[in-house]
């Protein structure tokens, strides 16, 4: 809560769990928040179940939303595998739970955000490679400030798949651009296709946009999310302490 600058007071739902029986960490760490509390156990998928939980609630509305969980060493083994009063010795290759905690603060504005963008790569020669690919696009800055300006430059989106760290074939590559207004073909096998700008910027101006690049050269397929670039990200972060 302190390193995001949002006073606590805007927060309007917790989401967070524990390894240890009802949730007893998560509320004795939140019992001063005062806030609503949503206790939660997905055991290793906790944080993540946390994750989903509160982005449903942002996208109902919600400006802030938390969602923590944390781990304690030997408490689970002790209630869940290796119970003390049975005896059970832990053997050499067992594995160990670390104590540790992670937190993540889900905003529905994203610091000036006004478009989401999900971008799939799909038909890669590997996992590695649709992940590499579809990460280095959707954390792409020139593609994000293009997105804001709702300008389907396509030749962004192929400037971030060049710069990733994966072995492609750019010739094979194409590219749609896609909204709940329709899908747009911006790229086949490496070139630019001509398109309707009035299209184009009827696809680019919904809030949700997709970007889909298909590799041709296998059948592994990854997704990442991202948002625009905007200007009030630029006025939120350059005066961030003042």
């Amino acid at each position: 809560i302190s390193k995001s600058g949002i006073s606590s007071q805007k927060i309007e739902y917790c989401f967070a769990g524990d390894l240890i029986n009802q949730c007893i960490s998560s509320s004795f760490g939140l019992r001063e928040l005062n806030v609503p509390f949503y206790g939660i156990f997905g055991a290793c998928s906790t944080f993540v179940e946390g994750m989903q939980l509160a982005s449903v609630f942002v996208e109902s509305g919600v400006n802030y939303a938390i969602c923590s969980s944390s781990s304690h060493f030997c408490s689970a083994e002790r209630q869940f595998r290796f119970p003390l009063e049975l005896g059970n010795q832990r053997p050499p290759s067992s594995q160990w739970t670390v104590t540790a905690a992670g937190s993540a603060m889900l905003a529905k504005d994203g610091e000036g955000a006004t478009k989401l963008i999900e971008c799939t790569v799909s038909r890669a020669k590997n996992l590695d490679t649709a992940i590499t690919v579809a990460k280095s696009v959707a954390a792409s800055s020139l593609f994000k400030c293009a997105i804001f300006g709702e300008d389907a430059n396509w030749g962004r989106i192929a400037c971030a798949i060049g710069y990733a760290d994966a072995d492609f074939d750019i010739t094979k590559i194409d590219v749609d651009m896609a909204s709940s207004k329709g899908t747009l073909k911006v790229c086949r096998a490496g070139y630019g296709v001509d398109f309707s700008e009035e299209f184009a910027k009827e696809v680019l101006s919904e809030d949700e946009i997709m970007v889909n690049i298909s590799l041709n050269d296998g059948s592994a397929e990854a997704t990442a999310w991202g948002c625009d670039l905007t200007y009030d990200y630029v006025k939120i972060n350059g005066d961030y302490r003042s």
